[in-house]
């Protein structure tokens, strides 16, 4: 049996969608044609009964965590909001990319959601580049036991390769100043 769910915020065919109860949250949002591209992958919520539920589709897409990606039913309600930051990771990972990072997220959650270090990459280090307020740009090698510390939009990990770079992992705390 088919029933409605409402679909809102950033896709491209917001309404009501029809889905049956063998349908996840990702079938509603196919049927509403997609997420934007500015819209939100990670924080999206899902209104069930008074309760909202956060759903985060890239878990569920990156590593098929079902729990991100529940089953529907009938008044429930998908909001999909803007996406608010971003960061980037480039180098020895399995699917380096601009990955929409949530708040509280680490170095060691966007290797995570970049599907964990290649095999020829140098884990014990990465290179994090960060955009401060004032636009001065600064390189900065973090090691492992600092990969905890959280991200801010527009950050840009660097992994490297061993293979390649093993000379450059004394460089640290360069700063540059960008815009003159």
């Amino acid at each position: 049996a088919l029933f409605r769910v409402f679909v809102t915020g950033e896709v491209e065919n917001p309404g009501v969608v029809a889905v049956s109860g063998v349908e996840r949250v990702v079938d509603a949002l196919e049927k509403a044609g997609s997420v934007k591209s500015g819209g939100s992958l990670r924080a999206i919520t899902l209104e069930r009964g008074g309760a909202s539920i956060r759903v985060d589709l890239l878990r569920f897409l990156v590593q098929g965590d079902l729990e991100n990606n529940p089953f529907l039913r009938s008044g429930d309600r998908i909001h999909v909001p803007s996406a608010e930051r971003h960061a980037a990771i480039a180098g020895r990972v399995h699917s380096p990319s601009g990955y929409e990072i949530v708040e509280g997220e680490t170095i060691a959650d966007i290797v995570a959601l970049a599907g964990g270090f290649a095999e020829e990459a140098i884990q014990d280090s990465v290179l994090l580049k960060r955009v401060a307020a004032g636009g001065e740009v600064t390189m900065t090698n973090v090691a492992k036991a600092r990969f905890d510390m959280p991200l801010r939009d527009g950050d840009e990990i660097g992994v490297y390769d061993a293979l390649k770079d093993r000379r450059f992992v004394t460089v640290s705390g360069a700063t540059m100043r960008t815009g003159q």
